[in-house]
């Protein structure tokens, strides 16, 4: 047991945060892939991949940020239609990340896209929850939005490179004269 005094704040963000028990409204994200896993369906006869993907907000409001919503990609199945569904899916995927080919999920993890975000009604059991339509780039973003610091202009530039900006930009080295009498 440690001793711990502790008084509780009130955080400006806990205003503003959505009731976690309710499926995000229906509606444009941005969110990347933060887990993924290839499971095999109940029946046993069938694989899927199973992406778990964390908002960054809504690309107007900016609303629902850090919310997950979990999909399912047949990617292995019995009902061939589900199959070819499924593979179509992972394939535009896979094309809006910007890539051609991957090896494993995990090279879909981080890279930010916008997700089309739909409630799936309550059936059974179950309540109603969130389920995604569409994957696209990030390039397909509306100009000006509101939405997670103004991400319309933020960084276009393939993985690994700096987008100059007055941060990061330095002027140009000053032209040296190379036969000058310094030896080093």
């Amino acid at each position: 047991m440690a001793g711990l005094t502790f008084q509780t704040f009130e955080e400006p963000d806990d205003r503003e945060r959505l009731d976690t028990s309710q499926p995000v409204p229906k509606g444009e994200y941005y969110a990347k892939v933060v887990d993924s896993d290839l499971k095999t369906t109940k029946s046993g006869t069938g694989q899927y991949v199973e992406l778990t993907w964390e908002i960054n907000g809504h690309v107007v409001s900016g609303a629902a940020k850090n919310r997950k919503i979990w999909q399912r990609i047949n990617i292995r199945n019995d009902n061939p239609e589900a199959e070819r569904i499924g593979k179509q899916e992972l394939n535009r995927l896979v094309k809006a990340s910007g890539l051609t080919q991957i090896n494993d999920t995990s090279e879909l993890h981080g890279r930010e896209l916008i997700i089309g975000v739909k409630i799936e009604p309550a059936r059974g059991q179950y309540e109603a929850s969130n389920g995604i339509s569409y994957v696209k780039s990030k390039k397909h973003a509306p100009k000006g939005n509101l939405g997670v610091a103004d991400l319309s202009h933020a960084s276009q530039a393939p993985e690994g490179h700096q987008v100059p900006t007055a941060a990061n930009q330095s002027a140009a080295p000053a032209s040296r004269d190379l036969e000058d009498e310094i030896p080093f």
